[in-house]
């Protein structure tokens, strides 16, 4: 009788991880994508011309919700100190570039292009990663790398919307998200803070400077002096789930990290590429997505090959003996 219960018991519970891990990518793809939809549409559907706003508040609600989970016990604030800031400079710099440059590039370019585009950021992470951690990538990594940024470049040539700033943004989040990954790395090297613990210090950090940047331009008070009117009822409801988005996004990619093999995460990442592609079309029109869609598939496949060997390279490397 205890055999055929084991076996149960083991079908049961692999079924159970089975559940756990598609809902893991599941639960990633439909927030990834989703807040990038949700965003883009900020711009374009409500044509609301203030990023900066809605990277402020993205950035409190984040802290508003690490403020309730700590008071719930679920999460414990990090413990720093003065003598943790120079540490922390670089990578609070990166970070608050990196979140204003890729609002800036999302709202002044296709999203088509800008997610086409962002993709080229594996390009700048292996030169950073190079010069500052003496890494040096395989062969068929940079392969799949000159394959993903020359695609990205094909794209952009072909596309009759160019703007130059919101390329010149988008490059710019690329690189300072380079840097961040980077810094990253270091930090974990030499301080216990997890991924959880260097997003609440970030946010901390930068959600002063922000506001101070809005209260510089005036952007509050011109913002006041229109009157919750300026905008429908249905603009603050997608403004308040983009806000909440903007954390469980760190959550999702937490949880499938911590739940998934490198293979599902490398499946999950690109699905959300081909549903962004897809869900382009009602803001850009399936025009904009034809006339950059060879370069646009390139780059897609150069992702795609990177993704695959990333993980080959990863299964390859023998796990630690406990």
């Amino acid at each position: 009788m205890k055999a055929p219960l084991q076996r149960s018991t083991a079908v049961g519970g692999r079924h159970r991880q089975l559940l756990r891990s598609i809902g893991a990518m599941v639960y990633y793809i439909a927030v990834a994508s989703g807040l990038t939809i949700v965003n883009k549409s900020i711009f374009s559907t409500y044509n609301f011309q203030h990023p900066l706003v809605l990277v402020e508040a993205q950035l409190l609600c984040t802290l508003l919700l690490f403020e309730l989970l700590s008071w719930c016990r679920v999460l414990e604030r990090p413990l720093w100190s003065l003598g943790t800031l120079p540490k922390l400079l670089p990578l609070v710099i990166s970070y608050l570039l990196m979140l204003m440059s890729g609002m800036f590039g999302l709202q002044n370019t296709s999203l088509v292009m800008y997610n086409t585009l962002r993709r080229t950021t594996v390009a700048f992470v292996l030169i950073l990663e190079y010069l500052v951690l003496k890494v040096v990538p395989s062969l068929p990594t940079l392969c799949c790398v000159a394959a993903m940024t020359l695609g990205a470049v094909w794209a952009g040539s072909k596309d009759s919307a160019f703007d130059i700033y919101g390329y010149g943004m988008i490059f710019l989040a690329n690189l300072t998200s380079a840097l961040y990954i980077v810094f990253v790395r270091k930090v974990k090297q030499t301080t216990n803070w997890n991924n959880t613990d260097i997003l609440y210090l970030n946010s901390m950090m930068t959600a002063p400077l922000v506001l101070g940047l809005l209260l510089w331009q005036g952007t509050l008070g011109e913002l006041y002096r229109k009157g919750l009117h300026a905008y429908s009822w249905g603009f603050y409801v997608v403004f308040a789930v983009a806000c909440q988005m903007g954390f469980i996004i760190n959550h999702s990619i937490y949880y499938n990290t911590n739940t998934n093999s490198p293979l599902t995460q490398t499946v999950s990442a690109q699905v959300k590429d081909v549903i962004l592609l897809a869900a382009s079309a009602p803001f850009d029109g399936t025009r904009a997505i034809m006339e950059n869609i060879a370069g646009i598939m390139v780059s897609l496949l150069g992702s795609l090959a990177y993704s695959v060997i990333k993980y080959r390279e990863h299964a390859a490397i023998p796990e630690n003996p406990r």
